[in-house]
C-alpha cells in the first residue's frame, strides 16, 4: 500500500471512529457533478420508457439487471477489450455505464447508497 492510500485509509477510519460522514466524492472533488447529470439522464430515460424507478426491489428486477449487466459487460466488453477493438469497447463501456446507473435508478436509495459507499470506500483502493 502506498503512502497516499494509507493516508486515505487512516483518514477514513478516523472519520469513522468520531463519527464524521465525508460528503460523496469528497476524496475526488468534481466528480459528483458528473455523476448526477448521468444519473438525472437515465433517470428521463426510465420515465420515459417507464422503467422501474426507485422501486423495492424484487428477485425478478435483480435478475433483469444482473442480465443486462452481464450482457454489457461480459458478453460484449471483455471480448471486445480482449480483441482490441476499440470502437466496440467503448460501445459497451457506454451501455454498461447506462445499465449500471438503470440499475441505480430503478432501485429505492440505490443513488445514494451505491455512490456514497463507492466513494468514500473503494475509490481509494482503484484510483490511488
Amino acid at each position: 500500500m502506498n503512502f497516499t492510500k494509507l493516508t486515505d485509509h487512516l483518514k477514513l477510519a478516523t472519520d469513522r471512529l468520531i463519527g464524521f460522514k465525508p460528503e460523496p466524492y469528497e476524496l475526488h472533488e468534481g466528480h459528483g457533478v458528473a455523476t448526477e447529470s448521468i444519473y438525472k439522464m437515465v433517470d428521463q430515460f426510465h420515465e420515459l420508457f417507464q422503467h422501474p424507478r426507485r422501486v423495492m426491489p424484487t428477485p425478478e428486477l435483480l435478475r433483469l439487471r444482473a442480465s443486462l449487466i452481464h450482457e454489457e459487460a461480459v458478453v460484449e466488453g471483455i471480448p471486445a477489450a480482449m480483441n482490441g477493438d476499440i470502437e466496440q469497447l467503448l460501445d459497451a463501456m457506454a451501455d454498461f455505464l447506462y445499465v449500471g446507473v438503470g440499475t441505480m435508478v430503478a432501485i429505492k436509495g440505490g443513488i445514494s447508497t451505491g455512490m456514497t459507499y463507492y466513494t468514500q470506500e473503494q475509490s481509494i483502493d482503484r484510483f490511488m
